[in-house]
């Protein structure tokens, strides 16, 4: 309920592994901004406001993006557009992916 309602989530970390409160805040339909810590860079780019949790000013980074969201309409419809497209990938999407990577790897040769 917290993710439905919610204006933003905003998950920072530095070393997150696969960032599951992105990937259930955006299923409820809540605009995300993430660092770039850990795995967070990877999930759902194009959709989520990413941050660099390199900057030396990341408070105020993550405050500008959280500040551009709430104040700048047009920006705000296009980022819940993109939200709203959002599908989160299964289990079965994952051992899919692997099973591709394998594949390929055996393929060149490369072994495992």
């Amino acid at each position: 309920e917290l993710y439905r309602t919610a204006l933003v989530t905003v998950v920072a970390s530095a070393a997150e592994g696969y960032g599951l409160p992105v990937v259930e805040a955006l299923r409820a339909g809540s605009p995300v901004i993430a660092t770039t810590g850990g795995a967070l860079g990877e999930i759902a780019p194009g959709i989520v406001d990413h941050v660099d949790d390199d900057s030396a000013d990341i408070a105020g980074e993550i405050g500008a993006a959280i500040r551009t969201l709430l104040v700048d309409p047009r920006h705000r419809s296009l980022v819940r557009a993109k939200v709203r497209g959002f599908v989160a990938p299964t289990w079965d999407d994952c051992v899919a992916h692997l099973a591709t990577v394998i594949r390929r790897a055996v393929q060149r040769g490369s072994g495992c």
